[in-house]
């Protein structure tokens, strides 16, 4: 099928949900280098009872992000290698997950009533996630998996709409926090 996309992002991610007949929905991004294993990988924590979504280690999503410089696709290769033979089946609850590269509950989506057509940009992940969470999914990192972002299709904002709707910063309350 083809999806007409328009200009707003989470209108169109819900039109292709609309369309999709699976029980899991895969998001990724256009600047994204897969890894070998990367989708069995994430769909092997699907087995999991409350799970909305789940995504990878990157090197380039707050929350999900290690922090390597790479040069090669062998190196990025070779990283993803090590962490799924080191972390084979590994999985860990998150707060807040990013569509750069997603597994998603067709169920639990549809239960939330998709994305928020009202929040624009990256702030749609976040917000997502939040309802995810408050309709009672869980959110999971596939620690055995890596997906490598060149960044060209990140789109950053000012966080401001997702102050506004859920009364806190997500930046702050998602990275490394060493004031707890």
């Amino acid at each position: 099928n083809i999806i007409l996309l328009s200009d707003n992002i989470a209108e169109s991610y819900n039109q292709a949900v609309n369309k999709c007949n699976r029980d899991w929905i895969v998001f990724l991004d256009v600047d994204a280098i897969v890894t070998p294993n990367w989708l069995k990988n994430m769909y092997k924590i699907t087995k999991f009872d409350n799970t909305g979504a789940i995504g990878p280690l990157t090197n380039n999503v707050i929350g999900q992000a290690l922090d390597f410089d790479f040069s090669t696709e062998i190196e990025i290769n070779n990283l993803a290698y090590n962490i799924e033979k080191n972390n084979n089946g590994i999985s860990q609850k998150i707060l807040a997950l990013n569509g750069a590269c997603l597994l998603l509950n067709k169920k639990a989506l549809v239960k939330i009533s998709g994305l928020d057509s009202n929040i624009e940009n990256e702030a749609i992940w976040d917000d997502l996630s939040c309802r995810l969470i408050t309709a009672g999914y869980n959110l999971l990192l596939s620690c055995d998996t890596f997906v490598y972002f060149t960044g060209e299709a990140r789109v950053r904002n000012s966080y401001e709409e997702k102050k506004k709707k859920w009364g806190f910063d997500f930046f702050y309350s998602n990275g490394c926090r060493v004031d707890l």
